[in-house]
């Protein structure tokens, strides 16, 4: 793991776009990923070998496709704005919970909402935990809160995070236990913050279940 060690090897040069959000089959034999050729372009989910080679695009459409999340059927689900909704503030497109076929066939909501939702992952019982956007019961500066769904559709579920002083991006299961990884951000800003473990047995509510892993890193509320 020493840095002047390393090799560096280029998988897909996203030139003049932006690529994003890579993430692995479960073989591993694909890296499933979210690119943007140019500024005036949409994110599209493109597919290509673990190597790099046979790089294609498989979503298209006037619409922002991202945060691939490989599914235990074959299937991925990921974040799209095609819910052709806005926010309930100052107006932008909102982007929700979708899944598809590998082949990027089949495509169909999971969530219904019309705000915002980020970062899916894979839970060991197959349901999808994301962070999702909502207001109800509770305040706008702590809405963003881990959900689970099953890769159907059926049995969404708070996993964690009403009203709690934080909101939760980036959410995985932690192996072995029964804690979740996640990042601590605010509301207003990006997916950036303290990396914490969570203990869901504590209390769905608790803020006693959250434990900073880089306490360093000071957290950021409100908007």
């Amino acid at each position: 793991l020493a840095p002047e060690r390393a090799k560096l090897t280029t998988l897909f040069d996203a030139r003049e776009g932006i690529a994003r959000d890579p993430t692995l089959s479960f073989d591993p034999r694909a890296i499933h990923f979210g690119y943007r050729q140019t500024k005036s372009d949409y994110f599209h989910l493109w597919t290509m070998d673990a190597d790099g080679r046979h790089a294609r695009q498989i979503t298209d459409g006037p619409f922002h496709d991202y945060f691939p999340c490989p599914l235990p059927d074959g299937g991925l689900a990921f974040t799209s704005t095609r819910c052709k909704a806005r926010f309930l503030c100052w107006r932008p497109q909102a982007f929700v919970l979708f899944r598809m076929d590998g082949d990027g066939s089949n495509i169909r909501p999971l969530s219904f909402a019309n705000i915002s939702e980020w970062t899916p992952s894979l839970m060991r019982d197959g349901r999808v935990l994301w962070m999702r956007s909502e207001y109800i019961d509770k305040g706008a500066d702590f809405g963003h809160t881990l959900w689970a769904i099953r890769p159907d559709g059926t049995h969404p579920e708070l996993i964690f995070g009403n009203n709690t002083p934080n909101c939760y991006a980036n959410g995985h299961e932690v192996p072995g236990t029964t804690e979740l990884l996640c990042t601590l951000v605010s509301h207003g800003g990006d997916l950036n913050g303290p990396v914490a473990l969570i203990d869901p047995r504590k209390g769905r509510s608790n803020p006693d279940a959250i434990t900073s892993l880089t306490p360093d890193v000071a957290p950021h509320y409100n908007m």
